[in-house]
């Protein structure tokens, strides 16, 4: 079987390629991501080198580790139930979850927003709601940006309601998950329920 050598493409001084030639023993091979020395053997291209790693996109992700306390409404996260907290490049996320019950953005971008909460009731039927919103804090002004509902009886909770979103968001923007119940109706987070944040762009 012949020996097979690499190809490349040679440029002229000004940077325009100006034909295709045999790679040779010695050349050097270069991108954004990876630099590696090539060495011609017998037609095979072999190489080392190193990939440099870059800062990951930010992302969090939480869940309850307790159930949380029954409400006709409340911010996820908001003092009800104890939180496990994952997160990367969120400037003090855990403790505006912890306190106040949503996530600041950190970087203008678009964010992937994904929200599972079981629920239990008291009343059946119960129509639960599950919103992703922005919120200038509870009480404040909001908007809704996604919503999910179930109807829960109690016979048959928890059960998990879900929500999504993706969308862009400017940097300091306020978002929380919103869990209510219909009319007087009360509805408490079951433990294992998560929601994640995460820059896609």
């Amino acid at each position: 079987m012949a020996d097979v050598k690499p190809l490349k493409l040679e440029f002229n001084s000004d940077g325009t390629p100006s034909g295709i030639a045999e790679f040779q023993s010695g050349d050097t091979l270069k991108s954004e991501l990876v630099s590696f020395s090539s060495v011609l053997i017998t037609g095979n291209l072999s190489a080392t080198g190193s990939l440099s790693a870059g800062t990951p996109d930010p992302y969090l992700w939480f869940r309850s580790a307790a159930d949380g306390t029954a409400a006709v409404s409340q911010y996820f996260g908001s003092g009800t139930g104890a939180l496990t907290v994952n997160q990367s490049g969120f400037s003090d996320a855990s403790s505006d979850v912890f306190t106040n019950g949503y996530v600041e953005i950190p970087q203008t971008g678009v964010y992937e927003i994904f929200a599972k909460i079981g629920g239990n009731v008291t009343t059946s039927p119960t129509t639960v709601s599950i919103l992703i919103i922005t919120t200038t804090g509870w009480g404040g002004t909001e908007t809704t940006l996604a919503l999910g509902t179930q109807v829960i009886r109690t016979n048959i909770d928890p059960h998990q309601a879900v929500c999504d979103y993706i969308g862009t968001f400017t940097a300091g923007t306020k978002v929380a998950i919103k869990f209510m119940a219909d009319g007087s109706n009360t509805v408490k987070p079951e433990r294992f329920a998560s929601v994640s944040f995460k820059k896609i762009g």
